[in-house]
């Protein structure tokens, strides 16, 4: 992949991320949008590893799920994340 854009990508969900430092995520669907569907999962899979190499001590133990979402604009990602009992952040 594109190196510029898959460090935009860690930088935004660094951001996106922080409210839940200590957290571990058990599942994360992740939805590639794309009036394609490869490329749609092709983008949610780029970023799901990029949670994996990025962030392992909160996606370590996590299901990563590829999805498209077959609808424009192109490269836009939705992110659902299931956590594990004990994070601070979401009060459990």
């Amino acid at each position: 992949g594109d190196q510029d854009a898959i460090d935009e990508t860690s930088a935004a969900l660094a951001d996106v991320l922080a409210p839940y430092n200590g957290c571990r995520v058990g599942l994360a669907l992740t939805f590639g949008w794309s009036s394609d569907l490869q490329t749609g999962i092709a983008v949610a899979q780029a970023v799901n590893q990029i949670l994996a190499d990025d962030f392992p001590d909160m996606f370590g133990d996590a299901a990563l799920e590829d999805f498209a979402s077959l609808q424009d604009p192109p490269g836009r990602v939705d992110l659902e994340f299931f956590f594990y009992k004990g994070c601070d952040a979401l009060g459990t």
